[in-house]
């Protein structure tokens, strides 16, 4: 099986209407109120959702992957039928499966 990245992005936004001299001084406003907790969006404030793949494993990481795949099963009979040696090419396989897969 492959890892890949997913992104979820919410997008939240409200339309807040102040009084001010300028529009600059209207940003100023809503911005100290947002920073004080004073305006807090929540659900109700959901636009939009998107769900993106990110970055998927590198071609190194899907290389490595498919080694490990293909030589895991056969590795590890091979480590029960060689007396599980310490040093065994299996363990290091093991390892990197818990790392990469």
């Amino acid at each position: 099986m492959k890892k890949f990245k997913v992104t979820i992005t919410e997008t939240l936004s409200r339309n807040i209407e102040v009084q001010a001299l300028s529009q600059s001084d209207a940003i100023k406003i809503v911005k100290d109120n947002y920073q004080k907790s004073d305006i807090v969006l929540d659900e109700s404030d959901l636009k939009a959702t998107d769900i993106d793949i990110t970055n998927s494993l590198s071609k190194k990481e899907d290389l490595i992957n498919s080694i490990i795949e293909y030589l895991y099963e056969d590795e590890k009979k091979h480590f029960y039928e060689s007396n599980m040696t310490e040093d065994h090419i299996f363990l290091k396989l093991k390892e990197l499966k818990k790392l990469i897969c």
